[in-house]
């Protein structure tokens, strides 16, 4: 799955095949890749996921996937959170949240309902943001007592 000099991270298991979506790394950046392992063979993911901006954290369900994509704007640099539509064949950006010194981003669950996804901007302060994918409903929900909240709970139904 990754040719020499690249390194690879995992995002799932597309739900009812043995495709895989990952994040591939290079000394160039990375992208957001598609690996048939029943055919060991790459597959083309949609044209709106390959560009030239560094891409990563992705997740995979039947209807949907999502990333984060870095942009810079005026040297500073910000994660762009990008849910994927399998059906509509869109992509639509959701958030936009400036990157700090120690801060992370996670992308914690996708379903075919709802999502959420984690940026941690201190050692006890993480925000989890959550979307109700079919009426894309944004909820934020923050903590800094000391007891970060890293992740909602993956139940969709």
């Amino acid at each position: 799955m990754n040719e020499k000099g690249t390194e690879g991270y995992p995002g799932g298991f597309d739900p009812g095949t043995n495709t895989v979506i990952y994040a591939q790394y290079t000394n160039q950046g990375s992208d957001i890749g598609l690996f048939d392992l029943d055919t060991m063979t790459g597959v083309q993911g949609p044209r709106s996921m390959r560009t030239s901006a560094v891409e990563f954290d992705p997740h995979i369900s039947t209807a949907y996937f999502s990333f984060f994509r870095w942009q810079r704007v005026n040297g500073v640099r910000y994660a762009n959170l990008y849910p994927y539509d399998w059906v509509a064949k869109s992509m639509t950006k959701i958030a936009t949240i400036q990157n700090r010194s120690g801060q992370y981003f996670l992308n914690d669950f996708l379903g075919e309902h709802y999502a959420s996804w984690t940026n941690r901007t201190g050692p006890d302060i993480a925000n989890t943001m959550s979307l109700d994918v079919g009426d894309l409903v944004f909820s934020k929900y923050s903590c800094s007592d000391g007891v970060g909240i890293y992740s909602l709970p993956g139940a969709d139904t």
